[in-house]
């Protein structure tokens, strides 16, 4: 696990965070789930996969750069030089890897968050303890994922630190009737269940600040568009698998980068023979067997 965390972390650039920095990176923890056999620590009883409650640590939680996106087959990759299999779920804004579900030292998950112009549920803080991180280049500093050193909050580096080493925490959140307040319930439930104490009285919620409005916008095309069709065709005859599935296609556009293409290509045309400048469509991120 400790490999696979500076794979993540050196290799591909990911920011880590959550569970396994509060755990074993400050806190030093280790515990295994009593009366349990290795092959009983997964359990299937959601989708995805998760792991036994009393496991710690238990997962890795990265988010991928935003920069120099990797293809999920490069980091199965260096991970299978070290012999570590794992099964991938692709789920919603996130991989979710159950790796070495079948070996002796016992199964681990990888949560890559994949990142993208709106705020998610993995940017909320639910409590203060969760809200350290560690990056390439400064694998012996702790970072704080979101500034909460200012009111109402008032938490440094140095207080998360110490909650940790004291096993207490500040709940940041407020427990209602809609889903997620029922899940903020759980979490809640299953540290003070570990052992871990609630320092009174809870504080409000974090959420941090969106990114600046982006240039780019995602649009699904209508199967009666002459691009989806155009695309489609394309597609079949270009793949070898003769039975290829279509599920759906989205059209990425930014108009401030597609005004510069335009004027690139004019550009380009009159330096070449053709009146489009040889401008050729390519597959990008695909492979086929």
């Amino acid at each position: 696990m400790m490999a696979a965390a500076w794979i993540l972390v050196c290799i591909f650039g990911c920011k880590l965070y959550g569970g396994f920095v509060r755990d074993w990176i400050v806190g030093q923890q280790r515990s295994r789930p009593k009366n349990k056999t290795i092959d009983q620590w997964v359990l299937y009883d959601q989708s995805p996969p998760h792991l036994h409650p009393e496991l710690v640590p238990a997962d890795l939680d990265c988010y991928l750069p935003s920069h120099g996106l990797y293809e999920i087959d490069e980091i199965l990759n260096e991970l299978g030089k070290l012999k570590m299999l794992a099964k991938v779920h692709r789920h919603y804004w996130r991989y979710a890897l159950l790796v070495d579900e079948n070996t002796k030292t016992g199964p681990f998950i990888i949560d890559l968050i994949i990142p993208n112009i709106k705020g998610t549920q993995y940017d909320r803080i639910d409590f203060d303890i969760n809200n350290l991180f560690v990056e390439k280049d400064y694998t012996q500093h702790l970072g704080m994922r979101i500034d909460i050193t200012c009111p109402p909050h008032s938490i440094t580096l140095e207080n998360i630190v110490d909650h940790i080493q004291k096993q207490s925490f500040h709940f940041l959140g407020e427990i209602n009737d809609k889903p997620s307040g029922k899940i903020l319930s759980d979490r809640l439930n299953k540290m003070i269940t570990r052992g871990w104490t609630q320092i009174n009285p809870a504080l409000p919620s974090v959420m941090p600040s969106l990114n600046p409005p982006s240039n780019s916008t995602l649009t699904p095309l209508s199967k009666d568009s002459s691009l989806y069709q155009k695309l489609e065709k394309l597609m079949k005859s270009s793949f070898l698998k003769k039975d290829l599935e279509i599920l759906s296609i989205e059209q990425i556009k930014n108009t401030e980068l597609e005004n510069i293409y335009i004027e690139a290509q004019k550009i380009i045309a009159t330096q070449s023979s053709t009146s489009d400048g040889n401008e050729v469509q390519l597959f990008h991120g695909a492979k086929g067997n």
